[in-house]
């Protein structure tokens, strides 16, 4: 039974965008754009390293100069991943899950002072039903390549 109450619906995460689409389909070149505008906050490569520690992940960033471009922080999103296959539905989600990546990802806008939050990463495009019932108004931009 999929996990009815979203724990994003009452945080300050306000439709977070997911860039979904295939490798090599332009999704680098448009996260690396949104990114640009000084509201948009995406995980980098400190959270990537620390998936379960935004805190720790601002500080290290700050100390050792680390890049603020947007990384797709695989170790974050495959943090809670249940199995051997990379989908992942709506009846997958649960309530760890639901509390762990909401307020991580409100704890990493909130340390960027940014308010919305984007992220990239092509297995994603295999957990959109799980995504959208844990960020009920998520955005979603596909890419295709041409």
């Amino acid at each position: 039974m999929p996990l009815q109450m979203s724990i994003a619906s009452t945080a300050i995460i306000d439709r977070p965008v997911f860039i979904v689409g295939p490798h090599r389909s332009g999704t680098t070149l448009l996260y690396g754009i949104l990114d640009r505008h000084p509201d948009v906050g995406c995980m980098v490569r400190c959270n990537h390293r620390f998936p379960a520690h935004p805190l720790l992940a601002s500080i290290a960033r700050t100390l050792l100069r680390g890049t603020t471009k947007p990384h797709e922080a695989q170790r974050f999103w495959d943090y809670l991943w249940p199995g051997p296959d990379d989908t992942m539905t709506a009846d997958d989600l649960t309530a760890e899950q639901a509390t762990f990546y909401a307020s991580t990802v409100e704890r990493v806008l909130r340390l960027r002072g940014r308010t919305r939050f984007v992220a990239k990463y092509p297995r994603l495009s295999l957990r959109i039903g799980w995504l959208n019932a844990l960020f009920p108004d998520a955005k979603f931009l596909h890419m295709a390549r041409d």
